[in-house]
């Protein structure tokens, strides 16, 4: 990730390729050119080449839902400080370019005291990576209980019921981040909410 210089009006022209609603927002000027920029261009952009960057969004085409740019401040050593790139992903990821155009996932971690397995329904299931279904994860018991109660075609809808429970439930909950016991439609499960805006489901009310 090495800055560069381009003229105001070559950024002010450049596609953005992070979600609309994203600020600051990363635009592509040409293969291997990006800046960030603020929503409204009032701020200076940060703009640079990154090999890494463009092999990333050619091979795994993101979905980018937060755009960030860190500087890191080194407390011993050279160099004294270096800027990050961290994108946030609709799968619940986070990609972090560096400036040596080195390039790493973060995904953030659900400790379950059961010890099952935590599972992504877009991996599970290859749902779309989208709302709600990348920002659930479900537990063994949860997947299961989907699995026995209905066919391949219907599990899309099953969660997006559970989703919009859950919603109502944390809206009327007094700790919208504590472990919410929901008796729904179709059945009583768990919800709790991590970072990242992600969300575990378990089949079965707390007890």
């Amino acid at each position: 990730m090495n800055e560069v210089n381009v003229a105001l009006e070559t950024i002010r022209q450049a596609r953005i390729i992070s979600a609309p609603t994203a600020n600051p927002q990363l635009r592509r000027i040409g293969e291997v050119t990006y800046a960030i920029t603020s929503a409204d261009e009032s701020e200076p952009s940060y703009v640079f080449d990154s090999q890494r960057l463009s092999w990333f969004i050619s091979e795994h085409a993101p979905v980018i839902s937060g755009v960030s740019l860190v500087k890191v401040e080194h407390l011993i050593g050279n160099p004294k400080f270096e800027m990050r790139l961290e994108l946030r992903l609709n799968d619940g990821r986070t990609a972090t370019l560096d400036q040596s155009d080195g390039l790493y996932y973060a995904e953030p971690f659900a400790h379950q005291r059961s010890g099952g397995a935590i599972i992504s329904p877009v991996k599970h299931w290859g749902l779309p990576a989208e709302l709600p279904f990348a920002r659930m994860m479900l537990c063994e018991r949860m997947v299961k209980t989907l699995e026995d109660m209905s066919q391949p075609g219907q599990r899309g809808h099953l969660l997006t019921v559970l989703w919009k429970e859950y919603q109502l439930a944390a809206e009327d909950a007094e700790d919208p981040q504590a472990k919410l016991s929901i008796e729904g439609e179709f059945m009583g499960f768990t919800a709790k909410a991590f970072g990242h805006g992600l969300v575990l489901f378990c089949s079965g009310r707390s007890s």
